[in-house]
């Protein structure tokens, strides 16, 4: 099943690059100004590098100063010299798999195809660390590992996204699959 994208979006852009006026709308007025900042770093690192992203693809992860990773775009050409884009953080990628019951110990993840964490609201980063090794690289799938510390086993369900270069990672522990048998 597709995530609702448009529900997970934090903070939508909107800029000229001739005047440099920039138009930030964010759903966490908390955060305004780390995503102001975060949206002129993007501004910044990829305006000019980064191709016309209209389409389905081309999204760009990119960790901020404070740890953070964010799935972003830019559209280049909405008219009248403007140019634009979205925030999404990755925590809010994996917020709607993290309402899983996933059983003591368990729980949900994004991670970079070489295995970079890039959230860990809802598995802790030192856990997952203990288990990545005995994870296969390949783009999705499922296979069983073991954290050996605990002496637990957890079933991995891993889903490559098709428009950016992360797969989500559900982690269940084996104890609540086997719960109803």
């Amino acid at each position: 099943r597709q995530l609702d994208i448009y529900n997970l979006v934090n903070t939508f852009f909107v800029f000229s690059p001739t005047t440099g006026d920039l138009l930030v709308s964010t759903r966490e007025n908390t955060y305004y100004y780390e995503r102001v900042q975060t949206v002129k770093q993007f501004i910044g690192e990829n305006s000019k590098t980064r191709p016309n992203d209209n389409s389905n693809g081309n999204w760009l992860i990119m960790k901020v100063p404070n740890g953070d990773h964010y799935l972003m775009k830019i559209n280049k050409d909405l008219g009248a010299g403007l140019s634009g884009g979205i925030l999404i953080k990755m925590s809010s990628m994996v917020e709607p798999l993290s309402k899983w019951d996933t059983g003591e110990g368990g729980g949900a993840t994004v991670v970079s195809p070489d295995g970079t964490t890039l959230a860990n609201n809802y598995f802790p980063l030192q856990r997952y660390q203990k288990i990545s090794d005995q994870i296969a690289p390949k783009d999705s799938g499922f296979q069983i590992v073991k954290d050996k510390e605990l002496e637990q086993q957890f079933l991995i369900v891993r889903e490559a996204s098709s428009h950016a270069d992360l797969e989500l990672e559900l982690i269940i522990a084996e104890k609540n699959m086997l719960q109803n048998l």
